[in-house]
């Protein structure tokens, strides 16, 4: 009985040991996935006619500029602005190719040299398997999330989509989807608000019939954009451009409420001291009477 007990203990204690190991494993597993691609991830601004802001995520696929999002996070738009992780903004949009169906579009940017993800094999992903995703929820920029895949999900005539217990937010659409390798395995898309942590993606293998098709054609426009070019080129105006206020707002906005915090927390530390102060003043007072 002792020696049975004196087993146990050991097989705890080493059980113990593998979990934190491979905790410690996964989260400098998921760091340099940010350190490696977090520059990659994009936050895709919208106006619509009406100026109604939005806000998405995408990730660069090559390093001339070709991003893949969500078609529903350009669905619509009159203009389309793209800010990288460094602050630039990129605001001479073209749309290459887009999937309704699917709900996937691949725009570009003008750009030489960019930082670009590694696209991973969908059809190997498996319940079960861990994932990080990287986005823009609210637009608060390379915001980092995990979990796994939860299911593989048919919809319609053999459409899978991947069902993830990562969080996603509204302004995470278009998010890459990472395997531990540090590969896109598929992109965030959306949740359903009526339960909690239903999450889904699409499968990444889907983009890359469209990044093929769209190398050979680039002939399919967004509704209200005309084509120019080798691509659709969305106008977009720097005079009184409700996107670039839009993001000048938050940007003010987010310092404001920072200095804010500050000066509350200042306060309270000074009140608190003075109490001590005070505090202190009565016990001595107490201690000579």
């Amino acid at each position: 009985m002792w020696f049975l007990k004196r087993v146990s203990v050991l097989i705890l204690f080493i059980s113990f040991g593998y979990q934190s190991a491979y905790a410690s494993q996964d989260s400098s597993t998921i760091s340099k996935i940010i350190a490696d691609y977090g520059s990659a991830v994009v936050m895709i601004g919208t106006a619509s006619e009406d100026e109604e802001l939005g806000f998405g995520s995408g990730f660069i696929v090559k390093s001339d500029g070709t991003i893949i999002t969500n078609y529903h996070v350009i669905e619509g738009a009159n203009e389309i602005g793209v800010r990288l992780i460094n602050g630039k903004i990129f605001e001479d949009i073209s749309i290459i190719q887009i999937d309704k169906e699917k709900d996937i579009a691949v725009i570009k940017i003008n750009g030489t040299s960019l930082p670009t993800v590694k696209l991973g094999d969908s059809d190997q992903v498996n319940p079960g398997d861990k994932i990080v995703v990287i986005g823009n929820p609210k637009g608060l920029e390379n915001t980092v999330t995990d979990g796994l895949i939860s299911g593989i999900r048919d919809i319609d005539e053999g459409f899978k989509v991947h069902q993830i217990s990562a969080p996603i937010s509204s302004g995470s659409s278009g998010s890459p989807v990472f395997n531990l390798k540090g590969e896109v395995i598929g992109i965030a898309q959306g949740s359903f608000t009526e339960a909690q942590n239903l999450n889904f993606s699409i499968p990444i293998n889907y983009v890359r019939s469209i990044i093929g098709a769209a190398a050979a054609s680039r002939t399919e426009a967004m509704p209200k954009v005309a084509r120019q070019g080798g691509g659709t080129k969305i106008p977009y105006r720097t005079e009184s451009n409700p996107l670039l206020i839009g993001i000048i707002f938050f940007s003010v906005a987010s310092i404001v409420l920072i200095v804010f915090i500050f000066v509350t927390m200042n306060r309270r530390t000074k009140k608190t001291s003075d109490l001590n102060l005070k505090i202190v003043s009565v016990q001595r007072s107490s201690d000579k009477s």
